[in-house]
């Protein structure tokens, strides 16, 4: 329902729509960058009023919003796995390690997911950048693992490009690939850094305070 008001006055009429400022005002706001798209077909746990739960995924720290700018009926927590990272409510599923995923419903449907960055991408895999910093000092490795080879060590506040993530956890902090030091690359654990520009990274502190 469109609601106006008329103000007149000598020789001219200015009508103000809400609704025409709404639609306006709604253009504005750029809608979030999703992590993950999704190839999701019509399903009743996934139909929204206009829309489908899913087609875009978006990471939000320790929950993901299967659609910009997520109520939390809309959001699944993280949950414990024992690859990767996944995120459940129960009724859907999202699961997800490097530049591939799912989504996976009750009933055993599974829709195939793919991160954003390497979708849009013309030729090799790409990855979304994120800067970052070292929180404590850390360690750099040759693999995703705390076992793997140690290749280098950078020093608290030292600036590090994240460039890819891994889905592989441990005690609840994300392995990140990262470049640091003049293009030099390796794994950190992400209990150890910081993002300081671009989207929040699951298992990562998000705050380098």
């Amino acid at each position: 329902m469109k609601l106006h008001y008329s103000i007149a006055g000598p020789g001219r009429l200015l009508v103000l729509s809400i609704s025409l400022l709404a639609a306006i005002a709604s253009g504005a706001a750029a809608s979030p960058v999703a992590d993950f798209t999704c190839e999701v077909r019509s399903h009743p746990a996934l139909q929204r009023d206009g829309y489908l739960l899913g087609q875009n995924i978006y990471m939000m720290g320790d929950r993901v919003g299967l659609v910009g700018y997520a109520e939390p009926s809309e959001q699944l927590p993280q949950v414990v796995s024992g690859s990767g990272m996944q995120f459940s409510n129960g009724i859907i599923t999202f699961g997800a390690k490097g530049d591939e995923g799912f989504l996976e419903l009750n009933d055993g449907t599974v829709f195939p997911c793919i991160a954003a960055a390497s979708a849009s991408s013309s030729g090799g895999t790409a990855t979304m950048s994120r800067m970052g910093r070292s929180v404590f000092g850390s360690i750099i490795r040759e693999a995703d693992s705390p076992s793997a080879r140690e290749l280098d060590r950078i020093p608290q506040g030292e600036p590090i490009e994240i460039i890819s993530e891994t889905g592989s956890f441990h005690d609840g902090w994300q392995w990140v690939r990262v470049r640091y030091s003049e293009g030099l690359e390796g794994y950190v654990w992400g209990g150890t850094i910081c993002t300081t520009d671009g989207p929040e990274i699951s298992g990562v502190h998000t705050s380098c305070n």
